[in-house]
């Protein structure tokens, strides 16, 4: 059975804490995550995504990535070699683990135990997810 569109909205809207807005400190260092997250792939792989958004989900963080591949990339993809772009994006991301890791950890002032990374071509998304050290909430840090 496919999944709407109707039904992903409901989804995300049931995994997000409504009171996380901009407005409050929590809502505000969840998108300090998400600017930290497309400032790595704009530096790391030339090109960051155009959309992102960060949830807190038990004792996690999961950032969304929207937009995110390189010309290089789609054409890959164009040319039935989605395979070869996963790979190379999945080698791309262990490579530069520890710098998500410690730019994460840094806005979150927490530690992050482990993360990991995945990608889908159609649509064009990303997603990231860290793992707090003791889970819960992160704290606003102040910053």
């Amino acid at each position: 059975m496919a999944t709407t569109e109707s039904e992903i909205a409901n989804l995300a809207r049931l995994i997000q804490n409504p009171a996380e807005t901009l407005e409050t400190p929590q809502g505000a260092l969840l998108a300090q995550v998400s600017n930290t997250v497309v400032g790595l792939y704009k530096r790391l792989y030339g090109k960051g995504p155009t959309k992102a958004r960060s949830y807190f989900l038990d004792g996690a963080v999961v950032t969304v990535l929207r937009g995110g591949l390189t010309r290089a990339e789609l054409t890959l993809i164009e040319s039935g070699r989605a395979d070869t772009v996963r790979r190379q994006r999945q080698e791309f991301q262990d490579a530069v683990r520890d710098e998500f890791m410690e730019a994460v950890s840094g806005v979150l002032g927490r530690k992050i135990v482990a993360f990991t990374s995945a990608m889908h071509h159609d649509p064009d998304l990303s997603v990231e997810v860290f793992v707090l050290e003791d889970g819960g909430r992160p704290e606003n840090n102040g910053s």
